[in-house]
């Protein structure tokens, strides 16, 4: 079950305290706090600052718990199967549809105006909060000065001595970012995130949900791996394809009478893609690179970012901050921060893939790691294995320059003028179609719905 509320942050995003520069003090001798408010999505704890907040909407006289409040706008009877108010009078379901829809717009704004997330799949643990060593000089936290201390001065941030063991908690997570290790080896400095509940109730509900949350997805992931490998095995041995190199070229090139026969995994290709439903449509790691892109990074390099696309067709962009760069010194970072969004809409956008993408990535230089046949076999955490070339586990988004002119037909020519291109690489041709029938799907969605175009 998602959860979203306010939290104290009480540590940095790379390491457990705020310590001063160059290791003048080794002791945790200063805290400081930022007020945010984190809401899961998916896999996804999305944090934003409380000022960009849309909390759900209390309706009086329904919430009778004093610090949670549940939001399910279709409910379920569990006699009948049916939403709950689909029998109450016109009014009412008007009433209930209209609360629904801005139920999702309101998750979907949350994502939108988020700052950064952290991936539950590269959580260890969640527990109550566990002093160490170097936390003995910040005291002990008085709870009946919480108010005052964080509620009564008005500010968002700043500085603390204490804080409350009772009603703060931890987020442990992997220090080298697989999600496929459930455990910390005792050579690996563990990342702990401490984060400050309002009491020790809504800790310990935090704690329950972000525990069943991350073991879930984690579980998730791996079984949606092993699905996809299982239903590439059955297509290799019902097609009768000799190898993983032959089929590329039999998947993408071949005629549909010979692939007919292959097997779809609606488990893989889920309906959501078209249906909807989730703020979220598609999320995953990607390697981008943005050619004449305003506000990027200049040069030919790929970089590894987390994109995710939500509703209405607007790409978020993160990436982990690299830090340590000025002094020589890794400091890992154990969340991803958003980095730009694209609105997929606001320009005339073109996709395509496969083959297509060969000159975008050889042509204009942006690959030159081996000439000739660049199948190179890759092995991923998780246990995912592929040996594709380049172009058949690539996608292009082209975006139409806004000086050109359109032609006499009122429709934009992409090729011909310079635009502007995101080169994206997937794991696996496999993923690379996942993200096209999700990007596809939303763009032609979302078009339809602005225009009120009704196909019969």
């Amino acid at each position: 079950m998602p959860v979203e509320g306010y939290l104290v942050r009480l540590t940095t995003w790379t390491n457990r305290g705020n310590k001063r520069k160059f290791g003048r003090v080794k002791a945790l001798d200063r805290l400081f706090y930022k007020m945010l408010y984190f809401h899961t999505h998916e896999n996804l704890l999305f944090f934003s600052l409380p000022k960009n907040a849309v909390p759900p909407v209390v309706e009086p006289g329904k919430n009778k718990d004093k610090y949670f409040m549940e939001t399910a706008p279709f409910r379920i009877d569990e006699l009948t199967g049916n939403i709950e108010w689909m029998s109450a009078p016109l009014n009412e379901i008007e009433k209930r549809d209209r609360a629904a829809a801005f139920e999702f717009q309101r998750r979907v704004s949350l994502v939108s105006e988020s700052d950064g997330f952290i991936d539950l799949c590269e959580v260890v643990e969640v527990r109550p909060v566990l002093r160490a060593d170097d936390d003995e000089p910040l005291g002990t936290f008085n709870p009946d000065n919480f108010e005052e201390q964080f509620v009564s001065g008005g500010y968002e941030t700043g500085e603390t001595t204490t804080y409350a063991d009772y009603n703060t908690f931890e987020i442990v997570l992997n220090q080298s970012g697989e999600s496929s290790q459930n455990s910390i080896s005792s050579s690996s400095r563990p990342c702990i995130i401490r984060l400050q509940a309002f009491n020790r109730i809504t800790r310990d509900r935090w704690i329950t949900h972000l525990t069943a949350l991350a073991e879930y997805w984690k579980r998730r992931a791996y079984e949606d791996v092993a699905e996809i490998n299982e239903t590439r095995e059955r297509n290799l041995t019902t097609l009768h394809i000799p190898d993983e190199e032959m089929e590329q070229i039999i998947g993408e090139n071949s005629p549909k009478w010979e692939t007919a026969s292959g097997e779809a995994n609606p488990i893989v290709h889920r309906p959501l893609f078209v249906t909807g439903g989730r703020a979220v449509k598609f999320r995953g790691i990607l390697y981008g690179h943005f050619t004449s892109f305003p506000g990027t990074i200049g040069g030919f390099n790929f970089r590894r970012y987390y994109v995710v696309l939500d509703h209405g067709a607007r790409l978020t962009i993160l990436q982990r901050p690299e830090t340590g760069l000025q002094s020589a010194i890794d400091h890992p970072s154990y969340y991803y921060r958003k980095i730009r969004v694209i609105e997929l809409l606001e320009h005339p956008v073109y996709l395509y893939c496969g083959p297509l993408t060969a000159d975008d990535i050889n042509g204009s230089g942006l690959w030159s790691g081996t000439p000739g046949v660049s199948a190179l076999p890759r092995v991923y955490p998780d246990g995912w294995r592929s040996a594709e070339e380049d172009p058949y586990r690539c996608f292009v988004l082209r975006f139409g320059s806004t000086k050109v002119t359109p032609n006499v037909t009122g429709t934009t020519t992409f090729f011909g003028n310079p635009g502007l291109s995101m080169v994206f690489f997937a794991r696996s041709r496999q993923e690379r179609d996942l993200w096209v029938l999700a990007l596809n799907s939303e763009i032609e969605k979302t078009i339809e719905f602005n225009k009120g175009i009704n196909i019969t």
